[in-house]
């Protein structure tokens, strides 16, 4: 967001940032150049937040955690709706609290495709329009903006009446690469890394004749493009992308955090130091940078014409 707004012509700086696992806002800390010596980091349940200490902010952007929403969350849990949650389920509310702490010209919300039609975004809408914002809203499609990972995320934009703000003129900021070999790394070919690809033969069966969708993921150099990289990709499930040997067909591999990063249009130093299942884990919750920094030069052109205008 910060860079799309800054390619707009518009200068941001981070006020504040809140995340609930604290290795997650120490890598942030120490990988992240968006941080200043002013921002404000905090290590928190967003619901135990003191939001009389944080600072007013112009642009207020979050997401709320998908497990309750998501298909796998919901299926995982066994939920009827996402409200049903343990812990993310009443969680909208805490973010409705903040906002109206902080007071911010714009809001936005990113959080998984089926978020949109939870009882939890229904009350966000309408808190919202109660408060004199104008919801604007869309899917982002990664594969389409710029990366070679079909991530798609709801994307909510809240502007104040006066700002004029739509996702229709929405574009790439950068060329996709052609294939997956443009990303990948050079890995050995031989290590423990590399696993029989049959191991999830008889799974896959199971699943075809009770006329579940779940299919294996393997690739190779010249796929043009790959499913959803999740949170607990090092749980090496039978639906996750996996990269096929290129000199034995019978063996393949996990991506690399770096090849993970980059298929996001991530800068992989954002997990120097990590572990691999870390990694991976922070990784598979990120969005797609190239889409979000699209809506952020979006935001910036808004912004600059609501200038010019006054």
């Amino acid at each position: 967001l910060h860079k799309g707004l800054e390619a707009a012509g518009v200068k941001t700086k981070l006020g504040f940032a809140i995340e609930l696992d604290p290795r997650y806002l120490e890598a942030s800390l120490k990988n992240n150049p968006i941080w200043g010596k002013d921002s404000m980091a905090i290590s928190a349940p967003m619901q135990e937040v003191e939001t009389n200490l944080l600072p007013k902010v112009d642009i207020f952007a979050g997401g709320i955690p998908c497990t309750g929403a998501s298909v796998a969350g919901r299926a995982k849990n066994k939920l009827k709706n996402a409200e049903q949650h343990e812990s993310a389920g009443t969680l909208f509310l805490a973010f409705l609290n903040i906002i109206r702490a902080v007071n911010p010209a714009i809001v936005l919300l990113e959080n998984v495709p089926q978020y949109g039609n939870t009882v939890s975004m229904q009350v966000i809408r309408s808190v919202l329009i109660d408060w004199g914002y104008t919801i604007h809203e869309a899917v982002l499609d990664g594969e389409e903006l710029g990366a070679l990972e079909k991530r798609k995320r709801l994307c909510m934009v809240a502007t104040t009446t006066d700002l004029e703000f739509s996702f229709d003129g929405i574009s790439p900021v950068r060329k996709k690469e052609s294939c997956l070999g443009d990303i990948l790394e050079s890995v050995p070919l031989t290590g423990a890394h590399w696993k029989n690809s049959g191991r999830f033969d008889a799974k896959e069966s199971r699943d075809k004749a009770n006329g579940k969708g779940f299919r294996k993921q393997v690739l190779n150099n010249t796929s043009a493009t790959l499913g959803t990289i999740g949170r607990s990709y090092m749980k090496d499930r039978h639906t996750e992308p996996k990269i096929q040997h290129p000199e034995d067909p019978t063996i393949d591999r996990l991506l690399t955090p770096t090849e993970h990063a980059r298929l996001k249009t991530l800068n992989p130093s954002l997990v120097d130091g990590l572990s691999a299942p870390m990694s991976h884990e922070i990784l598979g919750q990120a969005v797609i940078q190239s889409a979000f920094e699209a809506v952020g030069l979006l935001l910036g052109t808004s912004l600059v014409l609501f200038s010019s205008s006054m």
